[in-house]
């Protein structure tokens, strides 16, 4: 849905300057949704139950039917494509266990032989997948497109943003409440710095982009240092920390998610033909949201990994029943770290005195791992110097394989083709 609606807008405004007032408003409407969602979500947990954030997009959906229904755009040509079934189960079965690996290595570590054996898995479905889209006249991801510069600039930049921040607002959920004990509601009030900076900077950054021109990769290279600097920002939790030692962390995090990925939302269709702009849109948000499935996968494990590795010297010392000492470690070791509201009054205070500074400990090598790696989007952004042109765009060469290899489809449009 977010890859098609940000080509209708593109579709919908032909002018430079009306795109990019129309692309902040479709990113600052999206911060606007990552505002509220934390919040209203945290209502709907505490009120109706877990289930209840599923159930509410059924409305949304319906709502969004009935808009798409009643926007009109000129007709186009159309021309049958093809469903490239097999290069779609190929990636999945590749993101699939390159994730359920890292996720698995917190538990049973990097040598155990179902971690290997999901790395192996990962890596001969990416290769057989990379064979695919090169051979098949329908690739759901055409390779050439990477020969474009700007295409390379918005993948990496999507890819870095969104590992830092999905880390650490899965990490920072975590110590909020199991640490601070705050509720979903609290939770959800404090990453207001957060979420509405994102979409007050979504607003903003496309347009300037827009009229950067040749330097919209400086603006992207600032948000990425601003980003770093955020997640760094982190690094100063302690136990029990208020609201005051992070909140300017998290709006400089959001301000630089913003500013960095503004200018390749503008940058990438400017960069391809009008035929390839739907690809290009879902390659893009295709790395954007891998990004964000592997950094809260990788900044779990990290943490998890070294909140066991301390569990020993923790409990050292605490005059506990060898039964709940055992209870404890494999549980916590687990990651189901809310056990400690579940002790006897007289035992909580004397186990989170020992565990909860030790999971703070533990979450800083992944918020450390994050800035390092929101830092690199400066390399992409340092070589994309020249402004981009779309009559710069690779043509795809002709594949090897006719369209019958593929799964035949509905006939769509060259919009919506992704």
């Amino acid at each position: 849905m977010i890859t098609t609606s940000l080509t209708l807008v593109h579709t919908m405004y032909s002018t430079p300057r009306a795109r990019a007032r129309a692309v902040s408003i479709w990113a600052g409407i999206g911060g606007l949704a990552i505002a509220a969602g934390p919040v209203l979500g945290g209502v709907l947990v505490e009120q109706s139950g877990w289930p209840s954030i599923f159930w509410v997009n059924v409305p949304i959906g319906t709502l969004s039917i009935a808009a798409t229904l009643l926007l009109r755009f000129p007709p186009e040509p159309r021309r049958p494509r093809h469903l490239n079934l097999i290069g779609q189960l190929l990636f999945a079965a590749a993101v699939a266990s390159l994730t359920y690996g890292l996720i698995q290595a917190s538990t049973d570590g990097w040598a155990a032989g179902r971690v290997l054996a999901s790395f192996v898995v990962a890596g001969v479905a990416t290769l057989l997948f990379l064979w695919r889209e090169w051979r098949c006249a329908e690739p759901m991801l055409p390779l050439a497109s990477f020969r474009n510069r700007v295409m390379v600039f918005a993948c990496a930049i999507n890819f870095l943003m969104y590992y830092g921040l999905f880390g650490a607002m899965f990490l920072l959920t975590l110590y909020l409440q199991s640490v601070n004990r705050l509720s979903a509601v609290e939770t959800g009030i404090r990453f207001l710095a957060l979420s509405v900076t994102i979409a007050v900077g979504s607003l903003i950054s496309p347009r300037l982009a827009q009229r950067a021109g040749r330097g919209f990769a400086r603006i992207s290279a600032a948000g990425t240092v601003a980003a770093s600097l955020g997640l760094s920002g982190l690094l100063r939790l302690h136990a029990g920390s208020g609201y005051g030692t992070y909140w300017w962390a998290l709006v400089l995090l959001g301000l630089g998610i913003a500013f960095a990925m503004g200018p390749a939302t503008i940058a990438l269709p400017a960069s391809v033909q009008p035929d390839l702009l739907g690809r290009a849109a879902g390659v893009s948000q295709t790395f954007r949201q891998i990004g964000g499935v592997l950094g809260v996968a990788l900044s779990g494990t990290l943490a998890l990994q070294r909140l066991r590795h301390g569990l020993p010297t923790a409990f050292a010392g605490l005059d506990l029943p060898p039964s709940v000492r055992t209870h404890l470690f494999s549980t916590f070791s687990s990651g189901y770290l809310t056990v400690t509201g579940e002790l006897p009054v007289s035992l909580r205070a004397v186990v989170a005195s020992r565990v909860d500074p030790l999971l703070v400990d533990s979450m800083t090598v992944a918020f450390a791992v994050g800035a390092c790696v929101a830092l690199t989007g400066v390399a992409p952004s340092a070589t994309r110097r020249s402004a981009p042109r779309a009559a710069s765009a690779p043509r795809l060469p002709r594949p090897a394989c006719s369209p019958a290899a593929c799964v035949p489809s509905m006939p769509a449009g060259g919009t919506s083709s992704s």
